[in-house]
C-alpha cells in the first residue's frame, strides 16, 4: 500500500473505476437478496390469490330461519344467504317487504316477533332475556327465493 497517493482523480473519470473481488461479492449478494424477496413477495399474492374460495360456481350454504310476515300473517321458513341477512324479507304469500325472523323465549317456548330495535330483546309473556332464533321445521315447505 502507498500512503499519499489521491485516487479522487480516478474516480471522477468514468471507466476508470475497478471493482475488487469483495465488492463485486457484495454488489452480487445485494442482487440475490432483493430477487429472493420480490420472488416471496411474488409467492406470497399468488398463494393470496390460489387459496381464496371460489366465487359462484360452488355449492351455496342455506341458513333456515323462521320468518313471519307482518302484512298478510303467513309464518314460513326463508332460506338465508347469510346467517346476518337483513330484515324485513320479501313475503312469498302476498310480496310486501315485511317478514321478520321469529325469536323463541328458552324459558316458557313463546314464539314472537321483537317490537322495534331493542338492544337486549326480552320475551313478552314473561319477560326474560334468554330469547334465540326460532328453530326451523325440519318437514317446512320450503319458499320460492327468500333471500
Amino acid at each position: 500500500m502507498t500512503f499519499g497517493v489521491d485516487y479522487r482523480a480516478v474516480l471522477k473519470r468514468k471507466g476508470d473505476v475497478a471493482l475488487s473481488a469483495h465488492a463485486r461479492q457484495q454488489i452480487r449478494r445485494r442482487v440475490y437478496v432483493g430477487a429472493a424477496g420480490v420472488a416471496l413477495i411474488g409467492l406470497g399474492v399468488w398463494l393470496f390469490f390460489a387459496l381464496q374460495p371460489p366465487t359462484g360456481g360452488g355449492p351455496r350454504v342455506a341458513y333456515p330461519a323462521v320468518v313471519h310476515c307482518m302484512a298478510c300473517g303467513q309464518r314460513e321458513v326463508a332460506r338465508l344467504s347469510t346467517p346476518k341477512a337483513r330484515f324485513p324479507l320479501k313475503c312469498s304469500r302476498c310480496g310486501e317487504t315485511a317478514a321478520y325472523k321469529v325469536w323463541e323465549c328458552r324459558n316458557c317456548g313463546t314464539q314472537f316477533v321483537p317490537k322495534g330495535e331493542a338492544a337486549e330483546i326480552a320475551c313478552p309473556k314473561c319477560r326474560a332475556n334468554r330469547v334465540g332464533t326460532a328453530e326451523a321445521l325440519r318437514d317446512a315447505p320450503e319458499p320460492d327465493g327468500n333471500q
